[in-house]
């Protein structure tokens, strides 16, 4: 599985493999890799929910309604949706659990 993020102003951007997706794994990670009073858009996945009370400025599109929220169309997922597509399809092409994603994952992180 894998975990990632995106800052659509620079561009920059992350991605780990994970074990899980829980609150445990996913809190500490984004904490080493976004600054405290961030704004962070979600959809809402659960493990999630605890962000405000790590001091960030949680958004959240619930993705069984809508894409883009409808009261603030500024709050979405789509970077990083995209960013996980384009990722999908580099792995995919390269043939899929290979013992050299790292690589891929680098070099697709390098290129965009």
């Amino acid at each position: 599985m894998g975990f990632g993020g995106i800052d659509r102003e620079t561009k920059e951007s992350f991605v780990l493999k994970v074990e899980k997706r829980d609150k445990n794994t996913l809190i500490p990670i984004i904490k080493s890799f976004i600054k405290p009073h961030t704004k962070i858009m979600t959809d809402g996945w659960k493990s999630y929910s605890d962000l405000k009370d790590e001091g960030y400025i949680h958004e959240v599109v619930n993705h069984s309604i809508e894409f883009v929220r409808e009261d603030d169309c500024s709050v979405h997922t789509q970077k990083v949706e995209r960013m996980w597509k384009t990722l999908k399809s580099v792995l995919k092409r390269e043939g899929r659990e290979s013992e050299n994603d790292h690589l891929y994952v680098f070099e697709f992180l390098y290129r965009e």
